[in-house]
């Protein structure tokens, strides 16, 4: 078996999580200190996303613009491509031992999933978040 060579990303701590924009060209790594997006041709950095920031998981949405991160206290979507905070799902307020531990995007359906401690999932009609969203003026 031979392997193609790649190219290696500059990270600097173990990733919790890896996910492939959905046209391949870009990958998304979070960790304990940030979230970043990463060229997967040059191996380039593109974006670093809340920095300071521990995130568990991490998945592109459909448009290839947007990504989700996911950390105990929820879910946020940032920009691709600068990095920016665009919006925080919206969830009713965990209690004590009701983190959100999974994390999942449909991006046939368009659907987002979200899993707390106590086994509950959360789905959200991404279409419909981005009406409301828009609506708000917190996305264009």
């Amino acid at each position: 078996m031979s392997a193609r060579q790649g190219r290696e990303l500059a990270e600097v701590e173990p990733a919790a999580s890896l996910a492939f924009s959905p046209d391949g060209g870009r990958l998304l790594t979070v960790s304990n200190h940030r979230g970043a997006v990463w060229d997967v041709t040059s191996g380039a950095l593109l974006a670093n996303l809340g920095a300071g920031e521990s995130f568990s998981f991490g998945a592109w949405l459909p448009d290839g613009r947007t990504v989700l991160v996911q950390n105990g206290r929820g879910s946020q979507l940032y920009s691709a491509e600068g990095g920016e905070l665009q919006a925080r799902l919206p969830h009713p307020a965990p209690l004590a031992g009701d983190e959100h531990v999974a994390l999942a995007v449909d991006v046939r359906e368009n659907w987002i999933a979200e899993q707390l401690e106590d086994s509950s999932v959360i789905l959200w009609d991404w279409d419909e978040v981005q009406r409301e969203l828009t609506q708000l003026g917190m996305w264009e």
